[in-house]
């Protein structure tokens, strides 16, 4: 038997469409116009990287130029050199910790662009050292240069000093050399002398020995003539 459709009704809700094929779903590429929904972006905010407790890149700079400048200066860094590096390290920290924040709300794209600055480091322009260090370090070697002055003047007497006595000991080695000959010069003339006193003495007797020839002659010219002017009368 044919069963005949029933009697479309006006009231009555038209025929549900048969469901098609469903096409295979297309990757939802993200587009520069759609932003992404508020829960998306809120568990984004959730996975992301705690702000970072370690020192800030202003103390991580301040810490290097210290570094640099302690290698570059022969006496180290000073106390003063700390403390400017402590000062400008606080007022460098609100401004790094602002730009941390602003930086984590921004989304992926700043945190890309600080892994790629933290992976890629800036080369940092090598600063120069304060006028206080130069001072330090010119008083230094002033001092240094007085000191070695000093210490020439001093050893140049000293030389001079040490040529005296060692003229001196020359002088007095060159007579002890000569000592044995001027001895034995002493020794011949004393002999000469001696030789000289001998004959003076034997002269002397010779001279006592005239005299009394000389008084006997005297004697007996005078009685001769007292001889003659008796004969004579």
């Amino acid at each position: 038997e044919v069963t005949k459709p029933p009697p479309c009704l006006e009231n009555s809700s038209p025929p549900s469409r048969i469901p098609e094929p469903e096409s295979p779903a297309k990757p939802n590429v993200p587009t520069a116009s759609t932003a992404p929904p508020a829960d998306s972006r809120d568990r984004r905010r959730s996975y992301q990287m705690p702000v970072r407790d370690e020192e800030s890149e202003s103390q991580r700079k301040a810490r290097s130029r210290l570094m640099r400048q302690s290698r570059r200066s022969t006496q180290g860094v000073t106390l003063t050199d700390l403390k400017e590096a402590e000062k400008a390290a606080g007022k460098a920290e609100p401004a790094d910790r602002s730009q941390e924040s602003s930086t984590l709300e921004g989304g992926p794209s700043a945190r890309r662009q600080r892994s790629q600055r933290d992976l890629n480091p800036e080369p940092e322009p090598e600063s120069e050292e304060p006028d206080g260090g130069f001072r330090t370090l010119y008083a230094e070697l002033r001092r240094e240069n007085e000191r070695l002055r000093e210490a020439l003047t001093e050893t140049t007497l000293r030389l001079a000093q040490l040529k005296v006595e060692l003229e001196r000991a020359t002088q007095r080695q060159e007579r002890f050399a000569e000592r044995p000959a001027l001895l034995e010069l002493e020794r011949f003339e004393r002999r000469a002398l001696e030789r000289k006193a001998a004959e003076l003495e034997e002269e002397l007797k010779a001279l006592s020995d005239l005299r009394a020839d000389n008084q006997r002659l005297k004697d007996e010219n005078a009685a001769l003539i007292r001889v003659i002017s008796k004969l004579s009368k």
